[in-house]
């Protein structure tokens, strides 16, 4: 059987030729009139054979593709060589893009009263206790597992019409819910059934229905059914969900504890709360009383109360709390065990000065969040201000909008302080020196010094040192403290003191070779760094090392940039020295952006990434995985520093975080855990709003960017500026500089500290 050419029955539609204007288009048009005549015929006999049908198929589908190329006699004829344009397009075959956006829930619509109706329905689905009617289509495209089940049986019920699919360890409930979803795209997830469908979505590999089934679990976190939301999650291997559930728990012990909900939990609940460093109370006592009454509700828990009183952190309590609660439960007196627990808890109390030295397990605050704090500072006074850095506050509203980060004030100092120093020890941080003037370029210089405990929120005084001292370094090496140089109304100073935390007590060890002030120091493999510093003359680029052992100072490869008021933290056992204060090639003092690598093992510096902007006198830090850098001075504007950034050596890269509430210099950073009840009494602190427009001003012929800024916060008025190719100045800061050379002050000897 041969296909022949038809003739046109119209002209061209857009160039109006005759058919015979196109010659080569003849022997592309195909006649499918005889292969119809045959198959009608054919199914008049009814006897239609495999193989015939076959060869039905196969000539439609050569004739269909064939025709979509070119124009049946009962469409409109285009000719493609005459009836194109300039560009080569053919404007009868442009084409718009249409979608109806009701069609996909119309079609499941429908397909499911089909279903309903079992009008259509080719497969059955079974279970051991029942099955359901379907259509095979969209079983195969709603499951991977059903099309495979499909597949399998295709030879083997070739012949039948209706295919037979028997799920085994799926209940007819949640198998119904499935098939709902199938035809619906919507499926309604109660408590009750909801780990029965996630087992079987999961199953036959629904992956839509499981996520809704997460959703679920996640959105039914609440008091009254985190526990049975736990059960389930625990049964279905969500771990994200016990998570998320264990983290509600804690949040919210207290008022746990309080309920019935309590008595609810098993021994393994209860114990890994009471391990728990995120569990958030109040009070150690109320953690104590919700185990005692735990204990008590059920006689046959008595044999945990051994085990339960270990999770206990004793030490958290004051001695009037052991006293008067706990060593009022017989057992605590009783179980050798407890007794010499709530022991240790009572000498803990007894030997303030040694609290550091006994931290066990009874004694780590419980928290496993570390914070940047910031103790002091001035900017036109000295202040005793303290504030940490909450990087994930907690949202105010439901509103799926996370928070930005902010700073929040917790329990002052006893006195304001300036250029003060800071060291931690076990999570205790130790303040001492620094000076309660500014201005004072060390003639108002400190010797005391305090000591803050997070565990009972209290400061607490320490011996003084022998000598006063400001802009020097305090490091925590092993049980002791290191105060390294400095200076007081008797000039610089290269003596070293050494605190005895034991005895309360502080000792002189080996000097400097030469005094100094502003340098800064860190702490690496058991020594203590010093680097830089101001010598009276110049500033200096040095890198000391000491060692307690040998009690000596050791020479290191110096800087590649001389530099005082700088930061000096460790991180992973490299060092980073940042910014600083120096005097450049042409005599003027300058703030810098540089920072520096020492690699300890190597002996060596290498440069990395700058800072945005130039400081000094700033607070650093070191916070899980990044460095900070707080407040400071810039020399350019003569003006404290808002600004806070962090760095992160593994990216090498800088961020800008929220800036401090005021301006700050000679502030002091630390890194501590605090307790839950220290930051539920604490509360936010927000830079006051300002206004501010910039206008932009370059000299090509000098390469230099002004930046004028205008805001309304005069105490701010410093034009600061991320540095890059250019250096960028506010305009009163050229013109104070202007001045300055104009009265032969552009290579002032006069020292920093009394600049600022």
């Amino acid at each position: 059987m041969g296909n022949k050419v038809q003739p046109l029955p119209e002209p061209c539609k857009v160039c109006a030729h005759p058919p015979d204007h196109h010659p080569e288009m003849r022997d592309q048009m195909v006649d499918t009139s005889e292969l119809e005549r045959e198959l009608n015929e054919q199914k008049k006999a009814s006897q239609v054979s495999d193989k015939l049908r076959a060869l039905k198929q196969e000539k439609a589908r050569a004739a269909n593709s064939k025709s979509s190329q070119q124009n049946s006699p009962n469409k409109q004829l285009i000719h493609p060589h005459c009836c194109q344009d300039e560009q080569g397009a053919n404007p009868m075959v442009k084409s718009r893009d249409f979608k109806s956006s009701e069609h996909g829930d119309s079609l499941l619509f429908h397909l499911n009263r089909l279903r309903r109706d079992n009008h259509y329905c080719d497969t059955y689905v079974t279970t051991d206790e029942g099955g359901f009617r379907v259509h095979q289509a969209v079983l195969a495209a709603i499951s991977p597992r059903f099309k495979e089940e499909m597949e399998l049986q295709a030879a083997e019920q070739e012949q039948k019409q209706l295919t037979t699919i028997r799920i085994k360890d799926v209940s007819p409930t949640a198998l119904n819910f499935l098939l709902d979803f199938a035809y619906t795209s919507e499926i309604s997830i109660n408590l009750k059934h909801v780990e029965d469908i996630f087992k079987s979505a999961k199953k036959l590999a629904i992956p839509g229905v499981v996520f809704f089934c997460k959703e679920f679990l996640s959105q039914e976190i609440n008091m009254d059914n985190c526990l049975k939301v736990l059960e389930v999650a625990g049964r279905c291997d969500l771990h994200d969900i016990v998570e998320k559930v264990d983290g509600f728990i804690q949040k919210n012990f207290d008022l746990m504890s309080e309920s019935d909900l309590l008595q609810q939990l098993t021994y393994q609940q209860i114990s890994s709360y009471m391990r728990s460093d995120d569990v958030r109370s109040s009070a150690e006592l109320k953690l104590f009383n919700a185990a005692w009454r735990w204990l008590k509700y059920d006689s046959s828990r008595s044999a945990h109360a051994h085990d339960l009183m270990a999770d206990i952190r004793f030490g958290l309590m004051s001695s009037l709390e052991l006293k008067n609660h706990v060593q009022q439960v017989d057992f605590m007196r009783t179980d050798q065990q407890c007794s010499r627990t709530l022991q240790e808890a009572y000498e803990y109390h007894l030997f303030p000065s040694l609290q550091p030295l006994r931290q066990n397990i009874t004694t780590k605050v419980r928290s496993s969040t570390y914070y940047v704090i910031t103790v002091g500072g001035a900017q036109k006074e000295p202040t005793n201000q303290c504030l940490y850095l909450d990087l994930s506050p907690e949202p105010a509203f439901s509103d799926g909008v996370m928070p930005r980060p902010e700073w929040k004030q917790f329990q002052r100092a006893p006195k304001a302080r300036y250029q003060l120093t800071a060291a931690v020890l076990n999570n205790f941080v130790y303040l001492v020196g620094g000076q309660n003037e500014v201005h004072a370029a060390g003639r108002a210089a400190e010797n005391s010094g305090w000591r803050y405990d997070p565990r009972s929120n209290e400061w607490l005084f320490i011996a003084p040192m022998h000598e006063q001292r400001t802009e020097f370094c305090l490091c925590a090496v092993g049980d002791t403290l290191l105060a390294v140089g400095g200076r007081n109304t008797s000039g610089l100073l290269k003596s070293v003191e050494k605190y005895d935390m034991e005895r309360d007590t502080w000792s002189y060890v080996s000097s400097l070779k030469n005094p100094v002030c502003g340098h800064a120091g860190s702490v690496s493999c058991d020594k203590v760094y010093v680097s830089g510093g101001y010598t009276g003359q110049d500033y200096d680029k040095s890198m000391l090392s000491y060692s307690r052992s040998s009690d000596q100072w050791d020479v290191k490869r110096p800087m590649f940039s001389a530099r005082a008021w700088h930061c000096l933290v460790t991180f992973d056992d490299n060092m980073y020295a940042i910014g600083g204060h120096r005097r450049n090639p042409a005599g003027w003092h300058e703030d810098i952006n540089v920072v520096e690598m020492y690699q300890t093992s190597a002996n060596q510096w290498t440069k990395v990434t700058s800072m945005d902007y130039p400081r000094s006198f700033a607070g650093s830090c070191v916070v899980n995985n990044a460095v900070y850098v707080v407040g400071g001075v810039s020399k350019q504007s003569q003006s404290c520093m808002r600004i806070v950034q962090r760095y992160f050596p593994e990216e090498d890269r800088w961020e800008r975080l929220p800036d401090l509430p005021s301006p700050s210099n000679g502030t002091v950073c630390a890194t501590m855990a605090l307790s839950w009840r220290v930051v539920n009494q604490s509360h936010a602190i927000y830079p006051p709003s300002r206004a501010v427009s910039s206008t932009s001003v370059r000299d090509s012929s000098k390469n230099i960017s002004l930046t004028i800024n205008e805001q309304n916060n005069a105490d701010n008025r410093s034009a600061l500026s991320p540095v890059g190719q250019t250096t960028k100045l506010s305009l009163a800061s050229v013109a104070k500089q202007s001045n300055l050379k104009e009265q032969g002050m552009d290579k002032t000897s006069v020292e920093m500290g009394e600049l600022i």
